[in-house]
């Protein structure tokens, strides 16, 4: 057991370096599926004797597939960017796949348009829209590249929405969106709907102050906490517990133990509960990728 564990620490390790090596060196994706194949090949080809070495091979090869899948994705967003009109008036036609998020002076979406291209749909206005994840809208408006950073270790909002695979920002007036289509048991909505049962009784059952710091803490929603919290969060160094982490899926875990023993499930039964818990924890918070 000890050995099988200090391999998937291994492999997970040699993914994340591979990623890293992949966004560092620019090497291209087609350079990595090469290397990975021959690595493959070898640990297929590996012998009783070779064991062990087929072993490490197969390690290895997690280092390449991590810098592979992450130039593929790289490679594949530079040619969708390419597609689009920058800098210019357009309609776009796409689907909403993210929960609005409310600020002041504007509301944000996510739109996937038909070609896979996610845009980040800014409604300006202080009044909130209430488009619902899979939605299909209709917007006109000036789609341009996010804003960069311009000075050394300045927040950098393009590359932030690039890893999250957004390529451009379409800005636009409320008056200037139609809804095309609306799907009420599309699976994005779906989920929508559960959080937004759960957010409505944390609201009906606690004060203003702790329903924003619940949801900071359980969904990492911060939109709603007041700048004083916040600066206490930050002065007392645990401003990270207010981030989806691991943290929160570690709490997941606990969780699945306490039922698997609540119950009496057996292995099997527990991998597919703590499976199912992780899932939908993953859609509430947004697939974020920290978890």
């Amino acid at each position: 057991m000890l050995m099988k564990e200090r391999t998937l620490v291994y492999i997970t390790g040699m993914f994340a370096m591979g990623i890293l090596v992949a966004r560092l060196s620019k090497i291209p994706a087609l350079w990595w599926l090469g290397l990975l194949t021959g690595i493959l090949l070898f640990w297929w080809l590996g012998s009783r004797q070779l064991h062990r070495n087929a072993g490490w091979a197969l390690i290895i090869a997690f280092f390449c597939l991590g810098g592979f899948i992450f130039q593929l994705k790289h490679d594949r967003q530079s040619t969708l960017l390419a597609l689009l009109p920058l800098d210019q008036e357009v309609q776009l036609r796409g689907t909403v796949i993210s929960e609005p998020f409310a600020y002041p002076t504007r509301t944000l979406y996510t739109l996937q348009l038909p070609n896979g291209a996610k845009v980040q749909l800014v409604v300006r206005g202080e009044k909130r829209t209430n488009f619902q994840p899979g939605d299909v809208l209709t917007a006109q408006g000036l789609l341009a590249k996010p804003g960069q950073a311009r000075n050394p270790g300045e927040f950098d909002y393009r590359a932030y929405l690039w890893r999250q695979g957004i390529l451009a920002q379409l800005s636009c007036d409320p008056g200037d969106i139609t809804i095309a289509k609306r799907d009420a048991f599309h699976w994005r909505n779906m989920i929508y709907q559960a959080k937004a049962v759960f957010l409505n009784t944390v609201e009906e059952n606690m004060s203003p102050q702790a329903g924003a710091i619940a949801k900071a803490l359980i969904f990492g929603d911060k939109t709603a906490l007041e700048k004083d919290i916040k600066e206490l969060f930050l002065t007392l160094g645990i401003m990270h517990l207010m981030a989806v982490s691991g943290l929160h899926v570690g709490f997941l875990l606990i969780l699945a133990r306490l039922l698997q023993g609540l119950f009496g499930l057996r292995p099997f039964h527990n991998f597919w509960l703590t499976a199912g818990l992780l899932i939908c924890y993953c859609g509430l918070t947004g697939f974020a990728p920290s978890v």
